[in-house]
């Protein structure tokens, strides 16, 4: 099996690339869905399952990148690097919603500390802030 060739198309599924092969395997498997939130089904093909078998060799070596936070969901994508296979703990219960990354960020573009603190485990909530908020905004991509 070609895990490279494989690896590929999944990236391209990820990170939204526009070819014709990719445009068909996201009409037919992922109906609108994130390639992370889709397991094959028994009546899928063998091209699919096959490209399906690399999810977790790309969740190990890819990350979300914040642009503006409005698509970048805080328990559902991988988006802090500096925390052991990007996944957050949450501070007591887990807090139910879509929170977006972008409802952590104060007016002036600085991390709203107090909430982080109330929202995550305290090592998770003291490396976030490490992450730069860019100036400029553009749209939350896969890298």
């Amino acid at each position: 099996m070609n895990w490279a060739l494989l690896g590929k198309w999944e990236w391209g599924l990820l990170s939204n690339e526009n070819s014709l092969c990719l445009q068909v395997l996201r009409n037919k498997y992922l109906h609108q869905k994130s390639f992370l939130d889709v397991s094959p089904s028994p009546g899928d093909s063998w091209s699919w399952k096959s490209i399906y078998k690399t999810k977790s060799l790309i969740q190990k070596i890819t990350c979300r990148f914040s642009g503006d936070r409005r698509s970048t969901i805080i328990w559902k994508h991988l988006w802090v690097l500096s925390i052991e296979g990007f996944k957050l703990t949450p501070k007591g219960r887990l807090c139910l919603g879509q929170f977006l990354v972008a409802n952590f960020i104060l007016e002036d573009g600085s991390w709203d500390l107090t909430r982080l603190l109330n929202t995550f485990d305290t090592m998770v909530a003291l490396k976030i802030p490490y992450i730069r908020v860019p100036k400029t905004y553009r749209s939350d991509f896969w890298f």
